[in-house]
């Protein structure tokens, strides 16, 4: 999330990202994120010059084998 300091009136209800997610090659799945904002970012100076609150998510190659022999990877 940026900038950082949103983080703390940051409230995320509920996430794709709560649970695994298993995808097929070229599946095509909706991931929702429910959220809110507490009211109270509007009192906190340092926040007077934050417009814009971004959130991001990357997205990893999850093997099977990676989970339970993780010192094999290099």
């Amino acid at each position: 999330m940026t900038p950082a300091q949103a983080g703390l009136y940051f409230n995320k209800v509920q996430c794709f990202c709560f649970e695994e997610q298993h995808l097929e090659a070229n599946e095509e799945i909706d991931m929702p994120v429910f959220f809110f904002l507490d009211p109270d970012l509007l009192n906190d100076p340092k926040m007077a010059e934050v417009d814009i609150i971004t959130l991001s998510y990357t997205f990893f190659d999850a093997r099977e084998q990676d989970k339970i022999y993780p010192e094999t990877l290099a």
